[in-house]
């Protein structure tokens, strides 16, 4: 093998130890939501407001029981 052969080796194993170390990185920040813009931000983006599941939970809890209905109808959810 020439000296150039080598060289070019080195740097496909270098590329090939970055790419895998890019790839690790990017499914953390994946997995950890790093990557794309949370439902809040969106919300607070477009001016509007954002309810957390807690709130949301209640809020059905809530309709379910009847409470701020007009009629005591069964709807559909």
């Amino acid at each position: 093998m020439h000296f150039a052969d080598y060289s070019i080796e080195a740097k496909v194993t270098a590329a090939r130890e970055n790419t895998e170390k890019l790839r690790q990185s990017a499914l953390a920040k994946a997995f950890s939501g790093e990557l794309v813009e949370t439902e809040v931000g969106i919300a607070r983006k477009e001016g509007g407001d954002y309810e957390t599941a807690e709130v949301l939970f209640e809020r059905i809890k809530e309709e379910r029981r009847g409470v701020g209905r007009k009629d005591n109808s069964v709807g559909c959810f």
